[in-house]
């Protein structure tokens, strides 16, 4: 995850504590992040490049959408509206992703 609303800001390269989770059985991404309001994020799903870029969806999720490479980005996600960690979940096959 990157963007305004993560401790490293905007970066092709975040740090560990930005990295999701893949559990085999369910085939979903999982993190636990604290956000405060006004911040925008988007998902990457290789380290140190801007593509494949996932995001599009509203602060509590919903559908996503993803620039493999080549295309446009999709826009980025805003933080919900109250400051607090957030357990964030991603479908990248279903393309979903909820943040509760």
């Amino acid at each position: 995850i990157t963007g305004s609303a993560c401790a490293s800001n905007w970066t092709n390269s975040p740090p560990a504590t930005q990295k999701f989770t893949y559990t085999r059985a369910t085939k979903k991404f999982t993190l636990s992040i604290a956000f405060t309001p006004g911040g925008e994020y988007k998902f990457l799903t290789k380290q140190g490049f801007w593509q494949p870029q996932w995001g599009g969806c509203g602060a509590s999720g919903g559908n996503i959408s993803e620039n493999p490479g080549g295309g446009s980005d999709p826009a980025a996600i805003p933080t919900p509206a109250v400051a607090k960690t957030y357990l964030i979940t991603v479908d990248l096959n279903a393309k979903t992703c909820t943040v509760q």
